[in-house]
């Protein structure tokens, strides 16, 4: 257990502007969480917790071991080709690992640079942060951090994945607000004289997860509270294992202090669920560190279901352009999922159908499928039909055209030059759940709607059961994967019984009558 000296107020310079740290610099560097947090005019802390597949263009933008981000230009580029240049940057990055003279990673956790995470995160002036570290960070079933966990709770000074991270600091964070309930006097002498103003106790702490999983918040704060668990549970039998009392006692002292800190998280930790609507950028020049291409960005980056009440930095990073804040992320995640995601996973599959089919130079990027006419309106049908599936607004009407408004916006999108994405990067990851997210359980949901597709008689496969024979096809032609297997552990009852119902409906030749159907139903 670390030791904490009290009170540790002064951390540096006293800012007037928001202090904001994110975990996982690499996919900052994307440009759409810069720009937001540029706009807030935040002084931004970024965390790298472990080298990436681009550790070495990202290291070029650190300078050498004083580990500081300068400013970089991102473009955005617009569909008609007009490029926007802005600038941004992170005031600080510190990664929790050692660096060699030319900014890569030595591989050794630093005590120091935790230290100074663990600083930055019980700052007062800093009350919100945000974390993209990938979906598999999320997963309980990634090997890779799994053992990360594992190590982190064996030894949780020296942490290796963003729990650790964030516990060991929000834990030095709940002893500093404790001892300033506790000694008043002495704390506000400290903030005069420190210049660095007080804890507002009943501010809520608010982590915000980017990464691209459903209901990201909920799942984040699960395994947070399970780590801590975790914790109190090695510590509790490091206690009754211990031969000597001084040694029970100290262990036994730990796990009510994460106890302690337990009943503080649940009660002053928000994590909400967010969205983050943001075509990746493919055309990245890290390694001059001067520039990095950027989609020019929709209306709505970022939607947050938090109460913007709940946080003084809330509050005002809801006036951002591109932010929105919601009572319910459900449909909006359904937009995304549903619509940009399932657009994007229907290109590549269609693109890899037609490869087969063809002599011709195979399609290998986005831009070379979506303007391919019979893809295009395969896959604007497919959108448009997912639509249908889920509400974003009562009145009915409203409803049709914000989501009509949204997939023109997709499709204009998807035929910008300027984002040359590749086939094969949307087709990474696990290639089972995105069926069922973004294929099945739209289909499944129409069903229950009541409502019937008018492209053709019943009998006909709607366009979201016709993209989901395709992908049925697309899988079965991988190699070294056990399909059978891989759908069993994947679908639950009701997506399992879409997807076999559709599959056998497909073997009796019932198949879709054209892309002609703008999505209409009776």
């Amino acid at each position: 257990m670390a030791n904490f000296v009290f009170p540790n107020l002064n951390i540096g310079e006293t800012l007037h502007r928001p202090r904001i740290l994110h975990i996982g610099v690499s996919r900052f560097l994307l440009g759409s969480l810069a720009a937001i947090y540029q706009q807030l005019d935040a002084y931004t802390i970024g965390v790298q917790l472990r080298p990436t597949p681009d550790q070495d263009q990202v290291a070029k933008l650190i300078k050498d071991t004083a580990l500081e981000l300068p400013g970089y230009e991102a473009i955005e580029v617009s569909p008609n080709g007009n490029r926007t240049s802005i600038r941004l940057g992170l005031s600080e990055v510190i990664s929790t690992r050692l660096r060699n003279p030319n900014g890569s990673e030595a591989g050794i956790i630093s005590r120091a640079n935790i230290s100074a995470i663990s600083d930055r995160l019980s700052d007062p002036r800093l009350n919100l942060t945000s974390v993209s570290v990938t979906a598999e960070a999320y997963s309980l079933t990634s090997p890779e951090e799994d053992a990360r966990r594992k190590a982190d709770i064996v030894n949780p000074e020296f942490p290796e994945c963003v729990l650790g991270v964030f516990i060991q600091g929000l834990l030095a964070r709940q002893l500093k607000i404790q001892f300033q309930i506790d000694n008043p006097i002495s704390s506000r002498t400290a903030s005069v004289d420190n210049r660095v103003p007080l804890f507002d106790v009943d501010e809520k702490f608010i982590i915000m997860p980017f990464d691209n999983v459903s209901q990201n918040g909920v799942k984040l704060k699960a395994l947070f509270l399970e780590h801590i668990d975790h914790l109190i549970a090695q510590y509790n039998a490091l206690a009754s294992e211990s031969p000597e009392e001084s040694i029970t006692s100290r262990h036994l002292r730990d796990a009510n202090t994460y106890v302690v800190f337990k009943q503080w998280f649940t009660n002053n930790v928000v994590i909400p669920n967010t969205v983050i609507d943001k075509i990746v950028p493919s055309r990245e020049d890290l390694e001059t560190g001067t520039v990095v291409t950027s989609e020019a960005a929709p209306e709505n980056v970022l939607t947050i279901e938090a109460d913007a009440k709940s946080n003084s930095t809330l509050m005002q990073l809801a006036k951002v352009d591109g932010v929105k804040l919601v009572e319910d992320i459900t449909p909006h995640e359904k937009k995304k999922l549903r619509l940009l995601n399932a657009a994007h996973f229907a290109l590549a599959i269609l693109a890899d159908e037609r490869n087969l089919k063809t002599t011709d130079v195979p399609y290998k990027t986005v831009i070379e499928a979506i303007n391919d006419p019979d893809i295009y309106a395969r896959v604007r049908e497919f959108v448009e039909f997912n639509s249908l599936s889920f509400t974003l607004d009562p009145d009915q009407s409203i409803d049709r055209a914000i989501k009509m408004q949204f997939i023109d916006e997709l499709f204009v999108r998807l035929k910008n030059p300027g984002i040359d994405d590749t086939l094969g990067r949307l087709l990474q990851g696990d290639v089972f759940l995105k069926a069922r997210q973004r294929i099945v359980e739209p289909i499944a949901e129409f069903r229950i709607s009541g409502r019937q597709h008018t492209n053709g008689p019943s009998e006909i496969l709607s366009p979201g059961e016709r993209m989901l024979c395709s992908w049925k096809a697309y899988v079965d032609r991988q190699t070294g994967i056990d399909v059978a297997a891989r759908i069993k552990d994947t679908f639950t009852d009701h997506t399992l019984t879409v997807l076999e119902s559709v599959l056998t409906r497909n073997q009796r030749g019932l198949i879709g009558v054209g892309a002609q159907t703008s999505g209409k139903t009776r």
